[in-house]
C-alpha cells in the first residue's frame, strides 16, 4: 500500500492509524529487510504472497517493475555516526525477483567513507580493494560483505530487527523443545525463551513484578516439561493455601499476550529495532501502565516502534508530538506524516494527552483535519480546567 514514504523514527515512535491504513505494511517492510540479511529474495517474498503482494500496485496504472527500500542509521555506534543502506529489486512479468542495485555507505567520525555499490550493469565496486564477493542476482550482497568487520555493524543491526504480535493460540500450544531461545514473532516459543531468563535475575524479577501488578494474584510463571513438550505453568494466589496451578490454556488471552510482550522486552536477545504491533489487543486498559514501564526499559536497549489505534495506549504523559506518526489510507495508498500543529501544541502545553486527541479524531493529517476544530477543543478544555 506504500507508494513512497520517508519516515523518521524517534525513540519510541507510535504509528497511529485506523484498521487497514497500512501500519502493518510499514513494520513488515522492516521485518522483510531483516529476513533478507539471512535469506535469498525468493523465499522472503513468497512468505508475503510473492512480488504482487509486496510492491505498490496503483489502481489506474501498471505496477512498477522496480522498487526498493532505503534506511539511514544515525549513531550506529561510537565509530559510525551515520550509515546508509539501500537496495532496489525488479520483477517484470514472469521474471524471478532479482537485485538491480544495492549500496552501503558508512561515514566515519573523521568524515571519510567506506562504501560498496552493486549494479546489474556495472557489477561490484568497493572502497576496499580486497573485497570481491560472489554476486548472486537472487540475493543481497550485504550479508556476505557483513563478514568484514567494517560492514558488520550495519548487517548486524539490520539482522536484529524484530516485530512482535503475540498470538494467544500459539502461546497456549505446547512446543517441541528447541535450542532457539529468541522469542518468535507470534510468541510460540515463549516457554523456551522464558526458561532462558535466569530465575532471580533482574529481568526475570521485572517480568514477574509487572505481570503481578497487571494480573491480580499472579505469583509465578514457570516453563514446564510435559511429556516431550514444553508449556507454561501459572500460579495464582487464591488467598487460601497454595497458589492455584493453571496451564497456559486456562489463563486469559490478555495474560498470555502481556507475558509474551514482557518476555520480548526482557529476553536475553537484544533487538536493534523492537516493534510491538497493537499491544492493546486483549489487554485490559488498566494494564497499559505496566506495559509502559516495560517500554521504558526497552527504549534503553532498542529503537522501539509501536503500532496502535487505541487511545488507552496513548494516554501517557511522556508521549509528545515527536513520538507520533499518523498513518492514513488516502486515494489508494498509505501516507505517513506528523500530527497537526494544533494537536502538537496541545500536547506540548499539557492540555491533553495523545489518547484524548485520538478519541476526538484530532490525530489526523494536516490535510484532512481543520485546525480550527482542534483550537476550539483546546480552548474549551483549558476553560473547563480553570
Amino acid at each position: 500500500s506504500i507508494e513512497s514514504a520517508a519516515i523518521e523514527f524517534e525513540n519510541p515512535t507510535y504509528l497511529v492509524g485506523q484498521n487497514g491504513s497500512g501500519k502493518s505494511n510499514i513494520t513488515d517492510a522492516i521485518a522483510m529487510l531483516s529476513e533478507l540479511m539471512s535469506s535469498p529474495l525468493e523465499p522472503v517474498f513468497l512468505r508475503r504472497g510473492g512480488v504482487p503482494s509486496v510492491r505498490h500496485f496503483p489502481a489506474d496504472t501498471e505496477p512498477p517493475a522496480r522498487f526498493g527500500l532505503e534506511v539511514e542509521l544515525s549513531g550506529l555506534n561510537s565509530e559510525i555516526p551515520l550509515a546508509r543502506y539501500r537496495f532496489d529489486v525488479s520483477a517484470a512479468s514472469g521474471e524471478v525477483v532479482h537485485v538491480v542495485r544495492e549500496e552501503c555507505v558508512i561515514t566515519q567520525p573523521n568524515g571519510s567513507q567506506i562504501w560498496f555499490t552493486r549494479a546489474s550493469e556495472a557489477g561490484f565496486q568497493c572502497s576496499i580493494d580486497d573485497l570481491k564477493p560472489r554476486l548472486d542476482p537472487r540475493a543481497l550482497v550485504l550479508p556476505i560483505i557483513g563478514g568484514d568487520a567494517r560492514f558488520e555493524p550495519v548487517s548486524d543491526f539490520l539482522s536484529r530487527m524484530r516485530i512482535y504480535k503475540p498470538d494467544p493460540v500459539a502461546l497456549s500450544t505446547p512446543q517441541e523443545p528447541t535450542s532457539d531461545q529468541q522469542l518468535r514473532s507470534d510468541g510460540a516459543n515463549v516457554a523456551i525463551t522464558l526458561a532462558a531468563i535466569e530465575a532471580g535475575s533482574p529481568s526475570r524479577d521485572a517480568i514477574m513484578n509487572l505481570l503481578g501488578v497487571a494480573v491480580p494474584g499472579m505469583v509465578h510463571v514457570q516453563s514446564k516439561l510435559t511429556g516431550k513438550k514444553v508449556t507454561l505453568n501459572f500460579g495464582q494466589d487464591t488467598g487460601v493455601g497454595l497458589p492455584l496451578a493453571l496451564e497456559a490454556h486456562e489463563v486469559s488471552d490478555g495474560t498470555l499476550r502481556l507475558l509474551a510482550l514482557l518476555v520480548a522486552i526482557y529476553q536475553p536477545f537484544r533487538a536493534s529495532v523492537l516493534v510491538l504491533e497493537e499491544p492493546e489487543a486483549t489487554i485490559h486498559p488498566g494494564a497499559m501502565g505496566v506495559l509502559f514501564d516495560a517500554l521504558g526499559h526497552a527504549v534503553s536497549r532498542s529503537q522501539v516502534i509501536v503500532t496502535t489505534h487505541s487511545p488507552d495506549v496513548l494516554d501517557q504523559k511522556q508521549i509528545g508530538a515527536p513520538n507520533l506518526r499518523i498513518v492514513e489510507w488516502r486515494k489508494g495508498k498509505t501516507e505517513v506524516g506528523p500530527i497537526p500543529d494544533s494537536a502538537a501544541s496541545s500536547l506540548a502545553d499539557r492540555i491533553a494527552y495523545a489518547g484524548e486527541l485520538l478519541r476526538m479524531n484530532a490525530l489526523m493529517s494536516r490535510d484532512v483535519l481543520d485546525n480550527e476544530d482542534i483550537d476550539q477543543y483546546i480552548r474549551e478544555t483549558a476553560e473547563s480546567t480553570q
